[in-house]
């Protein structure tokens, strides 16, 4: 891992004011929090990890689930953090969660997280693989897009991911402006996603059937 992250610090270049050294692209649309806690898409999460001395909290809202989130990265490559979940017909519940971010040497633009949600079985302890890539490479002129980028994530998890697969993609329209789209091994999710600067994410879309709307702020020091 530390022959991996070397290469990586020296080849990529950064996006942006904050941007991570990484392969690919790693704009500030793409680091949101997802539902249960972790760095991801809607209720999935990515190979990606919040950065290290960075704290970002999320929060979503929905018709029968509202959640408040917060991510630290405590070292690089490496975030922990929780959710508490507000669930209509059942008791509120307050989750764990935990990732590492692994880059492969021999693989551009590819990424690997190994997390836990849900650490301490408060709802359902779920243990997870997920890769993440971008199969499109956005060309760069000056702060602008020249092409469209695509990314896409795919991974397997026991606990709530049933030992199934889950995947998901995200087409970058501007380094601000994306659609995201998922399946969370039981329903399709999709959303819109803005970013304002790197320091305030909000996405607007659909989870399990009903619309909702999520939010993440970036506080760094």
């Amino acid at each position: 891992i530390a022959a991996a992250t070397a290469v990586a610090a020296t080849a990529a270049t950064p996006a942006g004011p904050g941007a991570q050294w990484m392969p690919g692209t790693r704009e500030a649309v793409s680091t949101m929090n997802s539902l249960f806690g972790p760095t991801g898409l809607i209720g999935t999460p990515t190979a990606y990890v919040s950065e290290h001395n960075s704290i970002r909290f999320g929060a979503f809202f929905g018709d029968d689930l509202s959640a408040a989130s917060g991510n630290y990265g405590i070292i690089r490559y490496v975030e922990v953090g929780g959710a508490f979940l507000d669930r209509t017909g059942v008791s509120d519940k307050a989750v764990a969660n935990a990732k590492v971010t692994i880059i492969p040497q021999n693989f551009r633009n590819f990424e690997v997280g190994i997390g836990v949600i849900d650490a301490f079985d408060a709802i359902d302890q779920t243990f997870y693989v997920v890769g993440s890539a971008d199969l499109v490479t956005p060309e760069w002129r000056g702060e602008r897009f020249s092409t469209i980028g695509l990314k896409v994530h795919a991974g397997i998890g026991n606990g709530m991911f049933n030992e199934e697969l889950f995947a998901g993609g995200e087409l970058l329209f501007t380094k601000n402006v994306s659609l995201v789209g998922e399946w969370d091994t039981k329903d399709f999710n999709a959303a819109i996603r803005y970013a304002h600067g790197d320091y305030f994410n909000v996405q607007l879309g659909f989870f399990k059937s009903d619309f909702f709307l999520g939010a993440t702020t970036t506080l760094r020091f």
